[in-house]
């Protein structure tokens, strides 16, 4: 794992001069490799990396180049099939000069071209200079676990695996876009290759980007994931296939040079990878896991259940209110974006304390979206089941339930379904209603923003889905908005602030080709969610811990807000500072700090947005910049 930048001229530049502006975009992701550094330079492109040594410690330096040195490679992130790729390249007379993963694919690109990354399994973004064709390519992988940003300007294109890196180039603007604010405020992060600077954009999931001096960027998507069911698959072959498939997907993340261990929370996906784990390792497995003793959102009794069921090494950490002030401003710095997930603030906590044991974890992220485990699935498949019925009988039993003792969850279920499934879960999503939306901004805020919906991308993905079921569309929709943009930005961000490489096997990209074979019985049976999965866990997780329903890693914050934390939003939020960026109302933010603190109202997610955001104003934004749409 590690960190990765460049540079690349229209016109060519001194290649000593752009090392040094490399280096000191390197200087800003030390925190993501503290190992190494490297850089190339010549006339037209300067790439660097900062490296995590995971795999070939003495000889796995990048840049890696190809046996003329014509072509040089720098890759954040682990190729897992490296192994098999380096004995067909040798086959073919291809010389390795290390043992590393990074240099299959400086070979494979002489012998493919762009198209080399489609035969890589892993998690990456890399970089690829070739020198003699003065010719750039960047790609990211297929689910998008890592990340890449770039910037193409009148000077050239620049990118990193981070916008602080970004930002050491001095002609990189920061002009905030308001639009990307609005999704955030919604939505609690910048959904899409959409940044909060509204020049520099992410390199989508599964794309590649070619850029040559002189010429606009040609972007291009090498690898799609559309539901395509087999009707004719049945249980048991699923159980059976998915059985194999789980094992060598995590048989494939333990190459390793340096001790690891997993994360633990208790639930399904993670005990499974443990479970695995255990059974292909001869040593005990380490785990970790963090919780709330005594509020909600505490699984710490399931972990520990599950640790004991295998036999693990296993240590617990418990989140400590006091730090969360001085939390909140270390994950400002390291998200680089508005980002108000609050499980980013324990998934920190607990990958600082496995790095000081470990360097490098499984996770269990991913089996959500691909086995629909998330409640939204069965409930929305309850709710489209009611939009079937004639919409006057729906109103007559609306009617009739809503001043029924115990009836106002089939009474919510039937005024739900008023809505299509679009608007119905974009609605569900947003942190911020409509209404709140409305009486929260400025005037001037509104105004800019000229009647613009938050949500676009997301209601996009659901036109893209036209015609799936309702399981099968929400899997699309979580696949290509929640799961690479919250989830796994949440992961790699706080993991690699703490120089922690995270893998997560049930991203492989070959278990979301199979999901994508499964009829949507066989995710979501009733109410039971991930069922094939659960069938193919039968015998394998301890008691309960497979049936139990789904928890979520939801840190308690509107109890952390009602104490020490709500002094602290209040005096980020009413501080000259935050009130003369002109966004929002004073009085409505007062409004929720009272509500929220005397209990009328439950605004803990909301503040904690709002909180972040400022935070990142006062780390990347400079009081004389103006905001612009």
């Amino acid at each position: 794992m590690c960190g990765i930048c460049g540079l690349v001229s229209h016109t060519g530049h001194n290649a000593t001069v752009a090392a040094q502006q490399v280096r000191r975009m390197c200087a800003t992701m030390v925190h993501r490799g503290p190992d190494d550094e490297g850089v190339h330079s010549d006339g037209y492109a300067a790439i660097g990396m900062r490296r995590l040594a995971i795999i070939d410690l003495h000889t796995g330096q990048q840049p890696v180049y190809n046996e003329d040195g014509s072509v040089a490679v720098v890759l954040n992130g682990e190729i897992y099939n490296f192994q098999q790729l380096r004995r067909e390249l040798e086959a073919k007379g291809h010389v390795f000069a290390s043992r590393s993963d990074t240099e299959v694919i400086v070979h494979l690109y002489e012998e493919m071209g762009e198209a080399c990354v489609e035969r890589l399994n892993g998690m990456f973004g890399f970089a690829i200079w070739d020198s003699a064709r003065r010719t750039l390519i960047l790609a990211r992988d297929r689910i998008g676990v890592k990340p890449l940003y770039y910037y193409n300007g009148p000077e050239g294109l620049a990118f990193g695996s981070e916008l602080k890196a970004l930002l050491q180039v001095p002609s990189v603007p920061r002009e905030i876009d308001l639009a990307a604010i609005d999704d955030y405020l919604c939505y609690l992060y910048v959904p899409g290759d959409r940044c909060v600077f509204r020049h520099i954009h992410k390199l989508p999931p599964a794309t590649t980007l070619v850029f040559q001096p002189g010429v606009q960027p040609r972007l291009r998507r090498y690898w799609s994931l559309a539901p395509s069911p087999d009707d004719g698959l049945s249980e048991k072959q699923a159980v059976d296939e998915l059985r194999g498939l789980l094992e060598t997907c995590v048989r494939d993340r333990l190459t390793s040079d340096v001790p690891y261990g997993a994360f633990l929370s208790g639930g399904i996906d993670s005990s499974a990878v443990v479970g695995c784990m255990s059974r292909i390792m001869a040593e005990p497995v380490r785990t970790f896991t963090v919780g709330f003793p005594g509020l909600p959102g505490n699984e710490l009794a399931h972990a520990e259940r599950v640790a004991e069921h295998f036999r693990t090494n296993h240590m617990t950490l418990t989140v400590d209110l006091p730090q969360l002030p001085a939390l909140m401003h270390t994950l400002a710095h390291h998200f680089d974006e508005p980002f108000a997930d609050p499980s980013a603030a324990p998934t920190y906590l607990v990958s600082q304390t496995a790095r000081r044991q470990v360097k490098m974890v499984l996770s269990g992220d991913g089996g959500d979206e691909l086995f629909a485990g998330y409640t939204g699935f069965a409930y929305n498949a309850w709710v489209e089941r009611a939009r079937r019925l004639p919409v006057p009988l729906r109103a007559m039993l609306a009617a009739a339930l809503h001043h029924v003792p115990g009836g106002q969850r089939p009474y919510r279920l039937l005024e739900q379904a008023r809505r299509p499934l679009p608007e119905r879960w974009c609605w569900s999503r947003a942190a911020l209603k409509p209404e709140m939306r409305v009486s929260l901004y400025t005037t001037d805020l509104l105004s800019e923003l000229d009647g613009r919906r938050p949500g676009q991308f997301t209601r996009s993905l659901f036109s893209q889905a036209a015609g799936l079921d309702p399981v099968a569309a929400l899997q699309y929709v979580l696949v290509h908005d929640y799961l690479p943009d919250d989830v796994l930005v949440k992961v790699d961000r706080a993991s690699m602030a703490c120089s922690l490489e995270v893998r997560s096997p049930l991203l492989d990209y070959r278990l979301f080709e199979f999901a994508a074979r499964l009829p949507s019985s066989l995710k979501l049976r009733g109410t039971t969610t991930k069922y094939v999965l659960k069938r193919a866990l039968d015998g394998f997780l301890p008691p309960r811990i497979a049936s139990r329903p789904k928890q979520g890693f939801t840190p308690p914050t509107h109890h952390w807000f009602r104490g020490e934390l709500g002094r602290f939003a209040r005096d980020v939020l009413l501080s000259h500072k935050a009130v003369s960026r002109g966004y929002f109302r004073r009085a409505a933010i007062e409004r929720l700090l009272d509500d929220h603190a005397d209990g009328t109202a439950q605004h803990g997610e909301r503040l904690w947005a709002l909180v972040m955001l400022e935070l990142w104003h006062q780390l990347y934004i400079l009081p004389q910049i103006e905001v612009q749409v």
